[in-house]
């Protein structure tokens, strides 16, 4: 008998209801939302097939539990402004190292770097606040912290032409960016912080960026691996044996494919809590070096400054910015024309997401998940927080921001703040 996606993924939405099916579930962890998005990623089913179906079985749970089908509208449109037409793409600019540290009413800012585009202005600070007391996590909070319910300070920036702007703080504790209303000069040479004049001196080099095809592979597996890098992967094992199954009722991949053990062994492994390795068994790389990796020892502290803008991923725009090592991982700063948080939740069965790779010269793998994250329209910024912790010997670091069809290779040279090519805790 022929293979009838429609009727598989109905015959699941049943198994769903009967099963009480939770309204509140995300959609990455949805059982029907995952099985129409491998069978739509195969081609078993077109896109607007598979997401009529899903949109039929949340309105049925949606109708089974108070409250829900007032707020399913909401969800609604939360998932066509995600699926909306995206902004204009990003555009390069110039980008300062800076060290400087200025007074302010508020406490101490330390200036981390400037960057100056055509459509944006920001400032990477550290904020210091004049009266510092911890929250019970022992980090500064954005709102109610130092600075009381009102948030940071908002400053006011100016540039060597005369325009002046005012700029809000955005990030989560103590490390973010002022984001001017306006963008200043490009060309200045120098701006104005609240009356504090900051030299533009450093300027850092254009850093090499390309945009690839990745390479030919089993549709199937494929999916199942890119599923696995991104974000909050399946939300589960139980979420990657839905995808499973339905990819093997389609006649996409085959039951006994020894690949699909590598998937559980890897995707188990990277579970929080779970063992720091494989065992005996070797999972093929790039997940060998990744997985290999958690033990390796902390890593440099130190930050690079830069700014790479890359052209469209399947229709996703980025800047990524500065890079801020720690002893168990690194950070990197993120610009994008798309809401890449907000694509976690929604119920498309069409979904644009990025797998976060890295690799250094030392032939280690890293892979990112996106940490903080904000709306600053008409784009969307925050960090991504990337695991194990970087390679102490490593003198370069190729990004690797991966969509379903090319990836970006954003190649950043580890010169350490200072111009240094060893970090500021190495001798």
């Amino acid at each position: 008998m022929a293979f009838d996606p429609e009727l598989y993924l109905r015959v699941a939405g049943e198994k769903m209801l009967l099963d009480g099916g939770d309204p509140n579930r995300s959609a990455w962890g949805s059982p029907i939302v995952v099985a129409a998005r491998a069978l739509a990623a195969v081609g078993a089913i077109d896109v607007e097939g598979a997401q009529m179906v899903v949109d039929d079985y949340s309105l049925a749970i949606a109708l089974r539990h108070e409250g829900q089908p007032r707020h399913r509208p909401i969800r609604q449109h939360s998932r066509q402004t995600a699926g909306a037409s995206a902004p204009p793409p990003l555009k390069p600019g110039r980008v300062f190292a800076c060290d400087r540290v200025i007074e302010h009413s508020a406490g101490m800012l330390r200036i981390r770097s400037v960057s100056l585009r055509e459509d944006r202005t920001s400032v990477a600070v550290t904020l210091r606040a004049a009266a510092a007391r911890p929250n019970r996590a022992g980090r500064m909070m954005m709102r109610g912290g130092p600075w009381g319910a009102g948030g940071p300070p908002v400053v006011t920036l100016g540039d060597d032409q005369g325009t002046t702007a005012r700029a809000h703080f955005g990030g989560q504790e103590w490390s973010g960016r002022f984001i001017a209303d306006q963008p200043l000069a490009q060309d200045t040479e120098w701006i104005d912080i609240d009356g504090e004049r900051l030299e533009l001196s450093e300027e850092m080099p254009a850093i090499e960026v390309r945009v690839e095809s990745l390479p030919e592979e089993d549709p199937a597996m494929h999916y199942l691996w890119h599923q696995v890098a991104a974000p909050h992967h399946f939300g589960s094992p139980e979420s990657l044996e839905a995808a499973i199954d339905a990819l093997i009722a389609a006649g996409a991949l085959a039951a006994d494919n020894p690949a699909l053990e590598d998937v559980r062994t890897v995707l188990g492994t990277l579970e929080p809590g779970s063992a720091p390795a494989v065992g005996n068994r070797r999972v093929p790389d790039p997940w060998q070096s990744l997985l290999a990796g958690r033990s390796r020892g902390a890593g440099p502290t130190g930050t690079v400054t830069f700014g790479a803008v890359t052209a469209e991923l399947d229709g996703i725009s980025l800047v990524v910015m500065n890079l801020e090592s720690s002893g168990d991982g690194f950070e990197i700063e993120v610009e994008t024309t798309a809401d890449l948080m907000q694509m976690l939740f929604h119920s498309n069965v069409e979904q644009t997401n990025l797998a976060w790779w890295a690799a250094d010269d030392r032939g280690n793998y890293y892979l990112g998940e996106i940490g903080s994250w904000s709306n600053w329209s008409p784009y969307r910024r925050g960090g991504v927080d990337f695991r194990p912790p970087l390679d102490r010997k490593a003198r370069r670091l190729e990004l690797m921001p991966t969509a379903t069809t090319v990836r970006a290779v954003i190649n950043v040279p580890l010169q350490w703040a200072g111009g240094s090519a060893v970090p500021e805790d190495e001798p």
